[in-house]
């Protein structure tokens, strides 16, 4: 009996022997993105590992290594500013943008630090054997991944851009690999492909103004935080939510891993009055959503009025992401509802077109069940999805400030009566399904290979450890520049020398037949 209680002991402690305390620190109050953290978390959870998120949000169904910080007044942040910034911002300029951006940032990560529980977390004795970060570039997060863990791994939630880059020191020629603004095919053009270089140097300069501006507040909340190329040589890994089928191929190193459609499980049937309206909807339903962060509602009226006879006027059914529920005098074949399970949607039989603002996870979503899209870009990474999109072939591009009755019912006609939308994006659809692991079992195995080794810093190449003049060999150009400089001025002064002594041997030689002539004469 004995001997069973401790057999049945060890087959308890034997599997958790190497599970790690994992921190997820996913700050930005974007639904999107607190949907990818807990994929992730849940599936390190499922492998025996304590998780804790840290997030705006909070999850259901929660396994018991499973727990959560949750960070209710950041959402002031995202009612407050999110939406309506993206709206006002989606036609500025790049340089607008970027400042918008750093003031959003700024402001989120002033009301990050000033939680209660942030606080308390910073200031407590608990640590973490690994930290799993979101992030773009917000230094700042890095350093509270430092403080609390062994090792950092860094999750870009919008692919590959050039703060990876950046980190990773992975070459990202102009001449083929576009940037995340502005957007640009990969077969670029000569004008494009010099846009493109004059893009990367600028971005190099406005990154030192937003390191700078990461700087001051990691002095003010982590004053002890080692110096911000130490909190990158800290990263053991950087988990890309892309594909080679989202996007354009680029040159990677180790250290990089693509891991897009992690949040891909098995669709879920569904029930209630969504399965209904989809099962009676034998004539198609499109699905509309503009994702989590934009709100339908905050849409202009003008806008909002054209989409809406758009909708009434189609043969199909409608199903609507729209927050404000009370909305008069709707068409019988819209439906509206606050939240969609989106990917269970997609999933349907019945879904003949998927109309998004063309964020990553939608798009991604779109693409695994081979939905045709139409995309209605407002921010960030979105005018690259969409654009992607229409050069592949599977999606119309409506820019916002066109977006009217007549621009978005001729892409309707477009997409549902030209059969190439539909199969350009199923052929992507196979490509994209075709993968030797599922992104999440990729996801979990690579961050529980930075845990067995120790930070796995060995996937580093050693283009980290140059200084940015010898990583673009300007060293090695100057020295043959010299080399070329001194050797054309010895030649130099060897041809004068030479001719020097060619000119006096002629002068000589003429010297000598003068004086021959007046001695004849």
């Amino acid at each position: 009996m004995k001997l069973l209680q401790s057999f049945t002991i060890l087959l308890i402690i034997i599997p958790n022997i190497n599970c790690a305390r994992i921190l997820g620190i996913f700050n930005i109050p974007s639904k999107s993105h607190h949907i990818l953290g807990e994929c992730l978390l849940k599936g390190l959870a499922a492998k025996g590992h304590e998780v804790t998120m840290l997030s705006p949000f909070s999850s259901e169904k929660l396994p018991k290594n499973y727990n959560e910080i949750v960070l209710e007044n950041v959402f002031q942040v995202k009612d407050e500013m999110m939406s309506r910034m993206m709206l006002d911002a989606q036609n500025s300029s790049l340089i607008n943008k970027i400042i918008t951006t750093m003031q959003f940032m700024n402001v989120m990560e002033d009301i990050f630090f000033n939680h209660t529980k942030i606080y308390n977390l910073i200031h407590s004795e608990d640590r973490y054997d690994l930290a799993i970060v979101m992030w773009f570039g917000n230094d700042a997060i890095l350093a509270l991944a430092e403080h609390m863990a062994k090792h950092t791994v860094i999750f870009s939630t919008i692919g590959s851009n050039f703060e990876p880059t950046k980190l990773t020191k992975a070459p990202a020629p102009s001449s083929y690999v576009p940037n995340l603004f502005p957007h640009f095919p990969d077969e670029m053009d000569l004008f494009e492909r010099f846009l493109n270089l004059l893009t990367s140097i600028s971005y190099v300069f406005i990154d030192y103004i937003f390191m700078y501006q990461q700087r001051i507040i990691i002095n003010k909340y982590l004053p002890n935080s080692p110096s911000t190329y130490d909190l990158y040589e800290h990263v053991s890994l950087i988990l890309l939510n892309t594909h080679f089928s989202l996007e354009s191929p680029r040159p990677y190193v180790p250290q990089m891993i693509q891991v897009g459609g992690l949040q891909l499980e098995e669709s879920k049937n569904l029930t209630g009055e969504l399965k209904q309206f989809m099962d009676e909807a034998s004539e198609g339903v499109i699905l509309f959503s503009m994702g989590s962060n934009i709100k339908s509602s905050d849409i202009d009226k003008q806008k909002l009025n054209g989409i809406i006879n758009c909708f009434a006027r189609l043969p199909y059914k409608v199903l609507w992401k729209f927050e404000k529920e009370d909305f008069p005098s709707l068409p019988t074949n819209i439906k509206i509802t606050k939240w969609l399970p989106q990917k269970d949607l997609l999933a349907h039989k019945n879904i003949k077109l998927f109309i998004t603002h063309g964020g990553l996870l939608s798009v991604t979503e779109a693409i695994y069940n081979g939905v045709p899209m139409i995309g209605i870009p407002i921010f960030g990474d979105q005018e690259r999805n969409v654009h992607e999109g229409k050069t592949k072939g599977y999606m119309v591009h409506v820019s916002y400030s066109d977006l009217t009755e007549e621009t978005l019912s001729s892409a309707i006609e477009e997409v549902l009566h030209n059969p190439t939308y539909r199969n350009n994006i199923q052929a992507r659809s196979r490509v994209f399904r075709d993968q030797p692991l599922k992104p999440l079992d990729k996801a979990v195995y690579w961050i529980e290979y930075v845990i067995r080794h120790d930070g796995a810093h060995h996937l580093k190449t050693s283009a980290f450890k140059l200084y940015w003049f010898q990583l673009y060999l300007l060293d090695v150009i100057a020295i043959i520049f010299v080399v070329i400089f001194v050797f054309i001025c010895i030649a130099r002064k060897i041809f004068k020398c030479l001719c020097k002594c060619l000119c006096k041997k002629s002068s000589q030689h003429t010297a000598k037949k003068l004086k021959k002539k007046s001695k004849l004469a």
